[in-house]
């Protein structure tokens, strides 16, 4: 089963930066978009959600049930959630990905 990964932010360089890590050092290409239709998303449950702060509050009544499966894509740490630290070195974020994927 391959893993679909969706990325869902207004930000465009995050939104670029984090496809290009994505398939640079994973070899996972990706969905972006700055929409968010969730029946376009269907119930594939090998589904990963990159997401902004804005975009999980939003939707939460979505992506809470698949909170093991929604990477929030932040200024800092959460806690008790998937995240990824935009502020941290370019190495750090690739070893957040790394450990997340496994």
């Amino acid at each position: 089963m391959s893993i679909e990964v969706h990325i869902l932010t207004h930000d465009t360089t995050q939104r670029i930066g984090l496809k290009y890590i994505l398939m640079e050092y994973f070899n996972i290409p990706s969905k972006t978009s700055t929409q968010l239709n969730i029946e376009q998303l269907g119930e594939n449950p090998s589904s990963l959600f990159f997401v902004s702060p804005q975009c999980y509050i939003e939707y939460q009544d979505f992506f809470f049930p698949r909170k093991n499966r929604t990477i929030i894509i932040s200024k800092s740490p959460i806690k008790d959630c998937l995240s990824i630290d935009v502020f941290s070195p370019e190495s750090e974020i690739i070893n957040q990905i790394s450990f997340i994927l496994e």
